[in-house]
């Protein structure tokens, strides 16, 4: 389904950049560096949510009917918010993350979901022990902005109006592209010749086993 994001609600804030949108998605992310294994980076705070919207088509306005899953948001280009640390740190102060889990191996964790039904829900984790100074984090941000051209790959549902992820695929969750139908083609058609590839070796390789390591087995 392609088209361009029409809202059908209320407008969400992005909590780091502090844009307009109906999705979005937040990491705040630290590193840490050690001589056996190098460099490895921890989640502190993630964090994703969705208001109501249609992809407006050609053939009308679709509803995404998605679950509270932050896959939904994978594809979607990632942006560096490196100087929105006072509006991360508020907006990090200001949010209940629930109360806290202790795991059997000891981490701690934090977790609040709402959810309102699909396509509509917001959810804030609170991983480990966060760095109470942020700028010696990592920031990072997707939303879905009203007006832009997206495209989703779902089953739709006539009795909801809307699209639903397919259960019959689980390699690919259920998620949001910026792009238009070119760029979907072009994706497709890139899948395509990556699973035409992928045959050709397959075949290249059971004909070298038939072929060759065969006939000398027999032979020897």
């Amino acid at each position: 389904m392609c088209g361009t994001v029409r809202p059908e609600g209320s407008l969400l804030t992005a909590p780091f950049s502090g844009k307009e949108c109906v999705g979005y998605h937040y990491t705040v992310t630290h590193r840490t560096a050690d001589r056996s294994s190098g460099s490895t980076t921890w989640t502190d705070y993630e964090g994703y949510a969705l208001a109501p919207f249609a992809i407006r088509s050609p053939l009308g306005d679709v509803r995404i009917l998605a679950e509270a899953d932050k896959e939904l948001f994978y594809e979607l280009p990632r942006k560096d918010l490196g100087d929105a640390y006072e509006r991360a740190s508020a907006y990090l102060e200001t949010t209940d993350f629930g109360e806290t889990i202790t795991s059997v191996l000891g981490g701690k964790s934090r977790t609040r979901e709402m959810v309102n039904g699909p396509g509509n829900f917001r959810v804030d984790m609170s991983i480990g022990d966060p760095p109470r100074d942020l700028r010696s984090c990592d920031l990072d941000e997707k939303i879905i902005r009203p007006g832009e051209a997206v495209y989703a790959v779902g089953i739709y549902s006539v009795e909801r109006s809307g699209l639903l992820a397919d259960p019959n695929i689980t390699s690919t969750p259920f998620h949001i592209v910026r792009g238009d139908e070119k760029a979907l083609r072009r994706k497709t058609r890139l899948r395509l010749i990556g699973a035409a590839v992928c045959a050709c070796i397959s075949l290249a390789v059971v004909a070298f086993y038939f072929l060759v390591y065969v006939p000398r087995n027999i032979g020897g």
